[in-house]
């Protein structure tokens, strides 16, 4: 194999060995930032849907919080109370008129006419036999009981009270609503207060209505537990949350309350016939590697999160209300605390994430090949151009100079110096008429140096060869 060959392959070689590894790392590195950009999409996408369905939680739990605040509210409790105590009050204070009247005429003595009327109002029932009527004298600064239905050892005692929550604030029951209709100027007033029911402890929201008889000095009161508003108001946040929708009609709220040690559905859109159920099934269990069941984890996450609200992953179909074979969803979840409810709603991943990511890493992928065959074209372009300029080189500085001095390397061996230096004109001061070589004018250069060096090695070999023959 020619030496010009050999530089030539070798020079090849090593641009292709510099490109291969430059391909490589480019491609690499290309890759590196392909996977870092789709792993970016895809949190930012899944930051996009659980903002989505986290505003979605927001519209529907702000709905309910609304209708539950209208409902605990002073003026709504008037509204649909308020009449039903008002006209209990009023019967008890045309009882206590008329033996007043009867004290005007002189047929009864203040005494006779207030024991009768204390009587007869201690019999008055509403609400099945739950409501009633108690009598007080507004002292200072608590009241002092006449007569109470319910409570007949209060009887002529002061009302010592309670230290309730009262219009929102805890206060002296007995204080304040003793204040409260001595400030009044038509000596009635409504109050709400939470008081707990009978057996029980935790306080329960009350409305209660007081009227002064400035003529004998007596408030008649009675207060009535807001069961029938709230109940009310109960169904018409069901009703409201059963009827929101987003993502075109498909996504909807299902309710679950915080029962254990398996919640069951208050409410569900799209299956009614599973309201009043316990989430106890295989349905349920769709959350995680160890299909753990997801209403029990959904009640588990709202006690353990700050705000009540968490974010879940889990295989569940909200269209069949099934985890059993069910795509990969996000659920949200939110408790309503006031009555006990987890607002529950699912959304597929697939088309909102795993869709949009797998056409950006198709496209990513079709970016690098090109970018690769870029690459492989540009430099297998640049190897022919390289090789070509470089086959040019190497036929003038180095295989068309190695022939020439073959050349004349035999023309000196068969002693026709003058031959041999025709073609270099700088050699051809170096020789003498005679045709000997005159090594110290020889040039100063690598054809000089190997002139001089064949000269000598011919002149060595003329000599030894000289010394065989004698």
């Amino acid at each position: 194999m020619k030496l010009a060959t050999k530089l030539l392959l070798g020079v090849i070689s090593t641009f292709l060995l510099a490109i291969f590894i430059f391909s490589f790392s480019a491609y690499w590195q290309l890759k590196h930032d392909s996977d870092k950009e789709i792993a970016d999409l895809k949190a930012e996408k899944l930051e996009e849907l659980k903002n989505g369905l986290k505003d979605y939680a927001s519209i529907v739990y702000e709905q309910i919080n609304a209708l539950y605040l209208e409902s605990s509210g002073k003026d709504f409790l008037v509204r649909t109370q308020g009449a039903q105590i008002k006209n209990i009050i009023e019967i008890a204070h045309t009882i206590a008129e008329s033996y007043n009247q009867k004290v005007k005429d002189g047929k009864l003595s203040l005494a006779e006419a207030q024991k009768l009327a204390s009587d007869a109002i201690r019999g008055i029932r509403y609400n099945n036999g739950n409501g009633y009527v108690w009598i007080a004298r507004p002292e200072k600064p608590r009241a002092f009981i006449i007569m109470h239905p319910t409570s007949p050892d209060l009887d002529g005692k002061y009302d010592n009270g309670q230290e309730l929550n009262v219009e929102g604030k805890f206060c002296n029951f007995s204080e304040y609503y003793v204040d409260a209709i001595e400030k009044s100027h038509t000596n009635d007033v409504f109050i709400k207060y939470f008081y707990p029911k009978p057996g029980q402890t935790d306080p329960q929201p009350k409305v209660a209505y007081f009227k002064k008889m400035p003529e004998w000095n007596w408030i008649f009161c009675t207060g009535v537990y807001l069961e029938t508003s709230m109940a009310e108001a109960k169904n018409r946040a069901l009703l409201r949350a059963k009827s929101f929708r987003y993502d075109h009609g498909n996504g909807y709220f299902w309710i679950i309350d915080t029962g254990k040690p398996f919640p069951s559905v208050v409410m569900n859109p799209v299956k009614p016939e599973m309201d009043g159920t316990l989430c106890d099934t295989e349905n349920y269990k769709c959350l995680g590697k160890t299909r753990a069941n997801i209403a029990v984890a959904a009640v588990a996450a709202c006690e353990d999160s700050p705000d009540g609200a968490a974010f879940m992953e889990c295989n569940w179909d909200r269209h069949a209300f099934t985890g059993e074979n069910a795509p990969k969803s996000l659920a949200c979840i939110r408790l309503f605390k006031p009555y006990g409810w987890i607002l529950c709603t699912s959304i597929e991943i697939a088309p909102h994430i795993d869709i949009p990511l797998a056409q950006k890493i198709k496209e990513n992928q079709k970016q690098l090949r090109n970018i690769l065959a870029v690459f492989i074209i540009s430099g297998l372009l640049l190897i022919i151009l390289s090789s070509f300029m470089l086959w040019l080189l190497v036929q003038r500085l180095v295989s068309v100079p190695l022939r020439r001095i073959t050349e004349m390397s035999k023309l000196i061996a068969q002693g026709d110096i003058r031959a041999a230096v025709a073609g270099f004109p700088k050699l051809s001061k170096a020789i003498s008429e005679h045709g000997d070589i005159k090594l110290a004018q020889l040039p100063k250069d690598e054809t000089g140096s190997l002139i001089e060096a064949i000269v000598g090695m011919t002149r060595n070999l003329n000599s030894l060869v000289g010394q065989v023959q004698r």
